[in-house]
């Protein structure tokens, strides 16, 4: 992936290198993004809408060693709600000093397959969950893009809660 820039996302309490032209989303185009009552708490995308990608600091909480029965269990989830579109199964791999769990899926709409990525990791208790989504063109390099995205995470630590402002407190790991 052509880096454009490193990215504090979640009023500081994460940096992680995006694709060139992606921006945050204001709430309205995130609204029309995700038309759902519960919406991601950041949107970055390009002019495009091509490549989304949706970031959510949860108050769940979730441990290094909880990530692999997590994503699989959202896996099962996926599944049932989309029987036979499970392109990548669950998996982990190392990200920011924790362990990262992720798969992929396609499912189809009116403007044609889409590709799915979630991801989720623990950071400080607590549960990063984020997606990646794109058309289905260009699998490989999507997920090639991803897992770059993906490794190039930075948590910062002591991180209380997800106020919207940025930690006093907070150290780059």
């Amino acid at each position: 992936m052509e880096i454009d820039r490193k990215t504090e996302c979640l009023d500081g309490a994460v940096f992680l290198l995006l694709w060139p032209g992606a921006a945050r989303q204001t709430a309205e185009e995130a609204g029309r993004r995700f038309p759902y009552a519960v919406k991601p708490q950041e949107v970055y995308a390009d002019g495009t809408g091509r490549r989304i990608l949706a970031l959510n600091l949860l108050e769940e909480g979730l441990e290094d060693g909880q990530v692999e029965s997590s994503i699989a269990g959202i896996q099962k989830i996926i599944e049932k709600l989309y029987p036979g579109s499970i392109w990548h199964k669950a998996r982990c791999m190392a990200a920011a000093k924790v362990t990262a769990g992720w798969f992929s899926f396609v499912t189809g709409s009116l403007a044609g397959e889409q590709f799915h990525i979630l991801f989720l990791l623990p950071m400080e208790g607590r549960m990063l969950l984020g997606s990646w989504h794109s058309l289905t063109e260009s699998i490989g390099k999507e997920t090639a893009d991803f897992l770059e995205m993906l490794k190039s995470i930075r948590i910062r630590n002591a991180i209380k809660t997800y106020t919207g402002e940025k930690q006093a407190d907070a150290r780059v790991l």
